[in-house]
């Protein structure tokens, strides 16, 4: 089987993908319309296809238009979801839209797709119809019985956003053997060097900047272990540099520096003890980065994680 080997989407990959098909693939047009059994017979494959399309205040992300067997023209419209949520009423709004260029003879009949993994489960208003990422990965290979009929197929599994820590473990596993055998390497090297010490979330990175943490760690705070920097901060989440530094005051020298992060879309900002100028780690570094370099970054990891827990009472919002 050819596998794909893209291991990150977006939803507009899947959209460009499905507006091609439409417009080029017989077999996979007559397929997907074969969803809605309302669909008029048509001509294959699409006329036109788009994606990106607005009017009216909406955005389609996939529009293929269709010449009907009767003369008339067939609209399909298709919202992708990985795993974004649905925003209020986004469907119906589809629903509306194809209501009203109908009205408008712009076209003389619709039909409406949610394309999505199939354990995006959302409500369908009347006239929606799912059709799921498992469902296309089997039609591919059916479709286009070829290595780019199998490589499609496995994009759109792929494509699928992986859930739990374990199930990305395993996939990383698979994917990328020397990651995993990278990483054992170094928690090799670690239990001897701070036994039972960190507690690592994901068990394989895939790269040097991630988040350990310790088992009595609190949710106030994070740990950002940046290798690629050689540096690693303690962050307080919600904390002002300002607050930080009058709660240091009455306290030993700290290792590192204080640093204020601002505000993002995803954080309201944070301040944070920084231990910097250590080696650059990558992955591709290769094995011998792990005994000194990499060592150096988890030995600072543990002074500011052990820093915080001598002063904890004091280093608490």
């Amino acid at each position: 089987m050819t596998r794909c080997g893209i291991t990150r989407f977006e939803e507009r990959d899947i959209d460009l993908l499905l507006a091609e098909e439409l417009a080029v693939n017989r077999a996979f047009a007559r397929w997907l319309l074969s969803f809605d059994p309302t669909a008029p017979k048509v001509t294959l494959p699409a006329a036109t296809s788009n994606i990106s399309v607005h009017q009216d205040g909406s955005e389609a992300d996939v529009v293929a238009d269709f010449a009907r067997i009767d003369g008339g023209k067939h609209r399909v419209f298709i919202e992708d979801k990985i795993n974004a949520p649905l925003m209020d009423e986004q469907l119906e709004r589809y629903v509306r839209r194809a209501q009203g260029d109908i009205r408008m003879e712009r076209y003389t009949s619709a039909s409406i797709f949610l394309v999505a993994p199939a354990n995006y489960q959302v409500p369908l208003p009347d006239g929606v119809r799912r059709i799921t990422f498992e469902q296309i990965a089997a039609a591919f290979p059916q479709h286009l019985p070829d290595a780019r009929g199998q490589w499609r197929g496995d994009l759109f599994l792929r494509a699928r956003p992986v859930g739990s820590a374990s199930a990305r473990d395993a996939q990383v596993k698979q994917d990328d053997p020397y990651i995993a055998e990278w990483w054992n390497a170094v928690y090799a090297k670690l239990e001897n060097r701070h036994p039972s010490y960190f507690v690592h979330r994901t068990q394989y990175p895939r790269s040097t900047y991630f988040a350990p943490g310790r088992t009595d760690q609190p949710n106030s705070i994070r740990v950002d272990f940046k290798g690629h920097r050689g540096e690693v901060d303690l962050a307080f989440k919600e904390w002002t540099r300002a607050n930080l530094e009058v709660k240091l005051k009455d306290l030993p020298p700290p290792p590192g520096v204080v640093i204020g992060n601002p505000p993002s879309k995803q954080s309201k900002g944070s301040a944070a003890l920084r231990i910097s100028g250590m080696e650059k780690v990558l992955i591709s570094d290769g094995f011998d980065v792990i005994d000194g370099p990499m060592m150096a970054l988890y030995d600072a990891t543990r002074s500011l994680l052990d820093y915080w827990s001598d002063h904890m009472r004091h280093l608490t919002k």
